[in-house]
């Protein structure tokens, strides 16, 4: 029978990724080998595999074709027919609900199979704001995708994308910012190889609000990775100048790249490990500090990097995020503005930090925010006004 077959294909490809790449890097390489897969295929085996993974622990003693149906019984993206395939064949019981809500689908996971919890890795405080029913609910759907379209161009990308476009519930989008269905493929866009969009999520480009310079100002970029964050201020700030650092040499090439891209020239790069010490840059009016996190903000999106989580990792990070924003202070100056940012939901990763620089008398903070993109479709982000002292 047709669904058997697919699904014998789909766990052999779950059970061939080993966790060493993201999920989405291993899916391409293994259907390079087999090129029969056609695109809907690819969908399909794809769709099933990452919600294979969207519920993390959830009843991972049980045998794998009842487990994958669970996944399908609970997930919105998997493809009708094989979702009810596997519905009926392995979790029959379950047939009654399949056009039930989200919640009422976890209601009965939670009364009858398994605790719904463990399908979020450990059990930290959230951020104020945050709840955990909204989160795991998240985990289970495939996110938007969102763009910002470069200033002035908004016209010719309407034009070539506006039939991809969606409407996001609950939420005001920022002028220039459009949400596409999940999965779009932007990859032969015009507007993309032309440079007049940017891939960028939502709350991410949020946190631009908090970010309000004065014209021909610098900044400190300072965890810039891919620039991002930069060529999000230059679209709307284009006289800044930046100081670009980040401990990778490739991110470094992509930032120039990118900005390049775009006609910027107003920047300079630094590799430099935060970690160690600081970094001697011209004295710049702010600083921005995206840091690295535990990235629990961006789970639904990568629901692979959920499972492997547990205590030691978030520990590292704590560690990580406490040298970089120590020695970033060192190499600020009094007055400063140091805008703190993660793609965390977890209190340790935010408030706790912000305020044990405070408590240390090395900051007062003047603003923060969560900034909960789970109910729009979109990730979740902190971000917090720090004045140096």
């Amino acid at each position: 029978m047709k669904q058997d077959n697919q699904l014998r294909i789909a766990l052999e490809l779950i059970k061939s990724w080993s966790g060493n790449e993201p999920l989405h890097n291993h899916l391409t390489n293994e259907f390079r080998k087999h090129k029969q897969f056609g695109s809907r295929d690819r969908r399909l085996y794809s769709s099933l595999a990452y919600s294979w993974q969207r519920i993390g622990k959830l009843a991972i003693e049980m045998p794998p074709e009842k487990r994958l149906a669970l996944a399908s019984f609970l997930c919105n993206d998997v493809d009708n027919k094989i979702r009810t395939f596997l519905v009926e064949k392995y979790l029959p019981e379950g047939m009654s609900l399949l056009d039930a809500t989200t919640e009422e689908r976890l209601a009965y996971v939670d009364q009858n199979i398994d605790k719904k919890h463990t399908i979020f890795p450990i059990e930290m405080s959230l951020s104020d704001g945050v709840e955990m029913t909204e989160i795991i609910s998240s985990m289970l759907t495939r996110p938007l995708v969102f763009i910002r379209i470069t200033k002035g161009k908004e016209e010719d990308v309407d034009q070539e994308l506006s039939q991809l476009y969606v409407t996001v519930d609950g939420i005001e989008l920022p002028s220039g910012t459009r949400a596409l269905a999940p999965g779009a493929r932007l990859d032969d866009s015009f507007a993309v190889n032309k440079g007049y969009i940017e891939i960028q999520d939502l709350s991410s480009q949020l946190t631009g609000n908090f970010i309000n310079p004065e014209k021909h100002e610098t900044c400190w970029d300072a965890c810039c990775g891919s620039g991002g964050k930069s060529l999000m201020l230059l679209n709307k700030f284009p006289s800044l100048y930046f100081h670009a650092s980040d401990v990778r040499k490739s991110m470094l090439q992509n930032y120039s790249e990118r900005l390049k891209k775009h006609g910027y020239s107003n920047f300079k790069t630094y590799e430099a490990n935060l970690e160690e010490k600081g970094l001697e840059v011209p004295k710049t009016d702010f600083i921005v500090a995206d840091v690295p996190c535990s990235g629990s903000g961006t789970w639904a999106r990568t629901p692979e990097q959920a499972i492997s989580f547990n205590d030691e990792v978030l520990a590292s990070y704590i560690m990580k995020q406490q040298l970089i924003m120590k020695n970033i202070i060192s190499s600020g100056k009094k007055g400063q503005s140091l805008f703190y940012i993660t793609c965390s939901i977890f209190k340790a990763e935010n408030e706790d930090q912000i305020e044990k620089l405070e408590d240390a008398g090395l900051v007062s903070i003047k603003n923060k925010k969560m900034i909960i993109g789970s109910r729009h479709g979109a990730d979740s982000l902190f971000v917090a006004e720090l004045e140096i002292v």
